[in-house]
């Protein structure tokens, strides 16, 4: 025989024996029913406190290995959670720790670009002012400072024109 909710009302007002009191606190065979029989009770706020606490360990069981099956076994969950933040905790140092190195390691690599371009561009330097010196300073017989400016086309014009220009002065 099923019993429903009027018929533990009823009971209770009766003032059954325990057995049916009972029944009338966990349901026809010792369990509790889904919901509270008042909502606002400390008895039911509790019940609603412990439904909660085992969703978010069975959740997190879950989250721990989504291949497995959630384990129901509070301690062991909390097990794993603390092996897997623990797990978690020494990577992130190991990453800091190569991160750190990474960065070093490019500020090291910037200065030593920094060297060789200073050396280059200080070589650069110095034979642009060599080259302009050779330039300021006229050779004996107008001949080209550079054997390569000899037969550069543009340059035999320029010297042809200096030429031109000397005897004419003269």
């Amino acid at each position: 025989m099923l019993f429903n909710e009027e018929d533990f009302v009823s009971i209770s007002i009766i003032g059954g024996s325990g057995k049916h009191g009972q029944a009338w606190k966990t349901g026809r065979f010792g369990r509790r029913t889904g919901s509270c029989s008042k909502p606002g009770t400390k008895a039911c706020r509790e019940k609603q406190r412990r439904e909660q606490l085992n969703e978010k360990f069975m959740e997190l069981s879950y989250v721990l290995e989504p291949t497995r099956t959630p384990k129901t076994d509070k301690s062991a969950i909390l097990d794993d959670a603390i092996r897997v933040v623990n797990q978690l905790r020494g990577e992130a140092l190991d990453l800091k720790e190569t991160n750190q190195k990474l960065l070093e390691e490019i500020k090291s690599l910037k200065k030593n670009e920094l060297r060789e371009e200073k050396l280059v561009l200080k070589a650069d330097k110095e034979k642009m002012e060599q080259q302009l010196k050779s330039m300021a300073v006229p050779s004996p017989g107008f001949m080209p400072s550079h054997p390569a400016a000899a037969y550069h086309p543009f340059l035999n014009l320029k010297l042809c024109f200096s030429i031109m220009r000397a005897c004419q002065l003269e």
